[in-house]
């Protein structure tokens, strides 16, 4: 069974000869034996693969990566990532922390309870009280300090995959979208 690269491969292929089955849809008889899996993105109700199911099944597969590695400090990719927000900013609240993330309040507000239960954050009041502001504790520090090892085994772990024009790609379709 071939990869799920030669699979994309194939059906690029067949878009770009325009070859079509009986009723006009781009045909994948010549991928037959190729990854399972990839054709099943390709349906015979699209012209194309879904570009959506292509990212999320990437985006899937890279968190996974990451998560494996951080694992070994208990951390996941989600948590990481927050802590290094908090960490650069110095303290920040919700919101804001929301904002920087591109995510809603109540998603950072359910994941900020967990990094407080385990010690990571602290919430603090802003210098005039009206907000609740969210800082490192020593604990997070430290846990974020012994991550950045395990965070860059998982970048370089997505390099030995990825070869240079597609990280070039990679960075050009997310500043893209």
């Amino acid at each position: 069974m071939g990869s799920d690269v030669e699979a994309y491969a194939a059906l690029a292929e067949c878009h770009r000869d325009n070859r079509r089955d009986d009723i006009g849809v781009p045909t994948v008889r010549h991928a037959q034996g190729l990854a399972a899996s990839s054709i099943g993105v390709y349906t015979r109700v699209m012209d194309s693969p879904c570009y959506c199911d292509l990212l999320r099944t990437a985006a899937r597969k890279t968190t996974a990566i990451y998560d494996r590695h951080l694992a070994e400090v208990g951390l996941t990719l989600a948590q990481y990532k927050l802590l290094k927000k908090i960490e650069r900013a110095g303290e920040l609240s919700i919101s804001e922390l929301a904002a920087a993330c591109d995510l809603d309040r109540s998603t950072i507000g359910r994941n900020a309870q967990v990094l407080e239960k385990h010690d990571l954050v602290a919430e603090c009041s802003c210098g005039d009280g009206r907000r609740s502001m969210l800082k490192l504790t020593e604990t997070g520090r430290q846990r974020f300090a012994a991550a950045a090892p395990h965070w860059r085994a998982a970048q370089a772990e997505i390099e030995a995959v990825l070869a240079p024009d597609q990280i070039v790609a990679l960075t050009t379709l997310s500043d893209a979208l």
